[in-house]
């Protein structure tokens, strides 16, 4: 299998980015994003070709919050992914990968997100997530919108997103 960058965003300064024509000739994709946010917002929503209607989504999630105590649940609703604040120490980042199975099926979609928002150097505090998240529809994906609910992200914040190939 190969990867293959399809685009990168510089999302500093932006409440909301999207990737657009996403090809539909690959196997999976692969969303990796690097943000901090400068007000004391902590997650950035995943929208699927702009869906914003919470039943075409089903989503579980297993982690550990930032109080260090473990939780899982599930919820029908779209993803999210943990991001730094500005109560946060500086210079820190959160990251997060997001990987859809067979994007361009007419099959309900599958994603897997790990996700990390570490709040000091020692990574004490971190809040650190697995979810998995079905998009419950036939659509190909062609569009992942991120919004921070009208907060914009912090300069050095980016967004990457690569085609998985069968070569």
């Amino acid at each position: 299998m190969g990867m293959t960058l399809i685009e990168e965003i510089d999302a500093g300064g932006v409440a909301s980015f999207s990737f657009t024509g996403i090809p539909q000739d690959h196997l999976d994709l692969l969303v990796v994003v690097s943000a901090r946010n400068q007000y004391s917002t902590n997650t950035l929503n995943c929208y699927l070709n702009a869906d914003t209607n919470n039943s075409n989504y089903q989503t579980q999630y297993l982690g550990i919050n930032s109080g260090n105590s473990p939780e899982a649940g599930n919820y029908a609703g779209r993803p999210y992914t943990f991001i730094n604040n500005s109560t946060d120490a500086s210079a820190i980042f959160s990251n997060t990968k997001i990987y859809i199975s067979d994007y361009a099926t007419s099959d309900n979609k599958m994603m897997s997100i790990d996700t990390t928002a570490p709040t000091d150097n020692d990574y004490q505090d971190a809040k650190r997530y697995i979810l998995s998240s079905s998009y419950l529809t036939t659509s190909p994906i062609t569009s992942i919108l991120f919004s921070n609910n009208s907060n914009p992200l912090l300069a050095g914040s980016t967004a990457s997103l690569y085609a998985i190939t069968a070569d």
